[in-house]
């Protein structure tokens, strides 16, 4: 009889996943099936004018499908839904992403509840997309529901984990749980895999940021080195993980004084990018931004001019014009046309950056110090006065305990100390510039052109 039932359970386990496979397998038949009858609308044979489709006219013929077909099985759905969501957000259409995302999100809780990892990559991809275009504590309460549900999916040495950690230290403000972070989630990559590994390049970028972040130009430009270099063996050209760390590796470069090898690469960038994603995206935004500060410190302030405005025009259609991002871009076109010899039209930009960045994230310390920028275009327009008391506020919001931004302090103080010297205040100016001075070279030896200008 023992044999008998434990036959009986057997067969009935091989039944089931036999079952099982045949479901897949007919899942996996139609995906094809809706894939070919998508494929065949791009055929200049069916379609006319089918072989002038582009990427986004194509994306919005599958979203049709996708969302108006209602026999489309469930789960299939779900994929595609997901996918283009994915695609959205790699096209900086950050709208049309959320509604995809949203979607494939309910729709894997329906479907398999809330312990799948189906529901962990669209809730995580919602994370990714909610960083972007915020608010900031709902993304960080996100990343760290799908950090939750990934360990409990996968344990500790999963792949997916490691970048959940890596994705949730950049919600991080301390410096230290930061740290932590990303050196937890290199870990585990190393332990999963050998280089050269994917995973391993993206945790080696990552440090490199932190390590930009932490005022450390040369051990960023070496995580990014190293992170480029693997990327070269396993990914082509104009791979989005390779671009970024291109554009992270010129951005060191520049504050390491390596103009020309920087200008290269940020070129290199751009030109990719557009091959990839085209004109309008928010990567490409962020290296147009990143080229023009190069070009302004080499001197070439008419094409950073054009940069920046470049970088202001993408990002606001994309993000619109209140969010901190445009509000940076905005902040730098104002200070090139200081610059230029145009005070006025800086100043209006900058008084209208910092006005954004104080709707979008509240009074933080870039907001004070794009503050401090507009006071230095008044000092320039011939109101120096004005501007000194502008730069005393900001002096000290930027000098509170908890505000820890000390390049921006040290900054508004030299500011400050022009501003005191245009009105006649030699003596203080002279305090103010030797405390700037003497914060500077605590900070960095490497940065002798701040220094000198102390």
């Amino acid at each position: 009889a023992g044999l008998g039932a434990t036959m009986l359970f057997q067969s009935r386990r091989v039944a089931r996943e036999r079952d099982l496979a045949r479901a897949e397998q007919e899942r996996a038949n139609r995906v094809v099936a809706l894939l070919v009858d998508l494929f065949s609308r791009a055929n200049p044979e069916n379609t006319p004018g089918g072989s002038d489709l582009t990427i986004g006219e194509f994306l919005k013929k599958v979203e049709g499908t996708v969302v108006a077909n209602r026999d489309t099985d469930p789960a299939v759905q779900l994929r595609f839904r997901h996918t283009l969501g994915k695609m959205y957000m790699a096209r900086s259409q950050y709208p049309q992403a959320r509604v995809h995302l949203e979607a494939a999100l309910a729709q894997s809780r329906l479907l398999y509840g809330e312990s799948h990892s189906a529901t962990g990559e669209a809730l995580h991809d919602l994370a990714r997309l909610t960083k972007i275009t915020g608010p900031a504590n709902l993304a960080l309460d996100l990343f760290q529901q799908s950090l939750k549900l990934h360990r409990e999916l996968h344990g500790e040495n999963h792949e997916t984990v490691a970048q959940a950690i890596q994705d949730l230290s950049n919600m991080t403000s301390p410096r230290e749980q930061r740290r932590a972070l990303l050196e937890q989630a290199l870990a585990i990559r190393r332990n999963l895999a050998q280089p050269p590994d994917k995973g391993i390049a993206d945790s080696l970028n990552a440090l490199g940021i932190f390590a930009h972040d932490t005022n450390n130009p040369q051990l960023a430009a070496g995580y990014f080195e190293e992170s480029l270099a693997i990327l070269n063996s396993l990914v082509p050209a104009g791979h989005p993980a390779k671009l970024s760390t291109m554009s992270n590796l010129a951005a060191m470069y520049d504050r390491l004084g390596r103009l020309d090898e920087a200008e290269q690469l940020g070129r290199t960038v751009i030109d990719e990018q557009r091959r990839v994603l085209g004109e309008e995206s928010h990567s490409g935004a962020t290296a147009w931004g990143n080229l023009g500060v190069l070009l302004a410190r080499r001197g070439k302030r008419p094409e950073a001019e054009g940069a920046f405005r470049e970088a202001l025009r993408v990002l606001e259609k994309l993000l619109g014009p209140a969010h901190l991002e445009a509000a940076s871009a905005r902040r730098n076109l104002g200070v090139i046309r200081v610059l230029r010899g145009d005070p006025k039209g800086g100043q209006l930009l900058l008084r209208e950056a910092a006005e954004n960045c104080l709707e979008s994230s509240g009074p933080t310390p870039a907001c004070w110090f794009m503050l401090s920028q507009e006071a230095m275009a008044k000092s320039c327009m011939g109101r120096p006065a004005e501007a000194a008391e502008q730069l005393r506020n900001t002096v000290e919001e930027l000098s509170k305990p908890a505000v820890k931004r000390p390049m921006l302090l040290t900054n508004s103080r030299v500011f400050l100390g022009f501003a005191l010297l245009q009105t006649g205040q030699a003596a203080e100016a002279e305090d103010v510039f030797r405390r700037a001075l003497e914060e500077r070279r605590q900070r960095s030896t490497i940065e002798g052109d701040s220094i000198s200008e102390a």
